[in-house]
């Protein structure tokens, strides 16, 4: 039962934290080909690419927004297809 006047909205971000820099220091190949299949060739700053999104889902212009799912990822969900990067064996 959804509670009346309460969003739910969750933000799937494509972004750098810590863990990626040592799977890129391990794995530098696989990094690089993570990297060339985001369309944006990047990944995305916390505060710059995902924070705003943050921003707006807490203010009252994200009012009417709910039951959604929001991509800030660079365009690795496109057209409804899941990004795959390749994964070492």
């Amino acid at each position: 039962m959804l509670v009346s006047n309460t969003n739910f909205v969750a933000v799937l971000s494509f972004m750098k934290v810590a863990d990626f820099g040592i799977f890129a220091a391990s794995a530098p190949e696989n990094a690089k080909e993570m990297l060339k299949s985001n369309p944006l060739g990047r990944m995305g700053d916390p505060e710059h690419d995902i924070g705003g999104v943050a921003l707006f889902l807490a203010s009252e212009d994200s009012d009417y927004v709910t039951g959604n799912t929001i991509f800030a990822s660079g365009g690795t969900q496109v057209n409804g297809v899941q990004w795959d990067p390749p994964m070492p064996e």
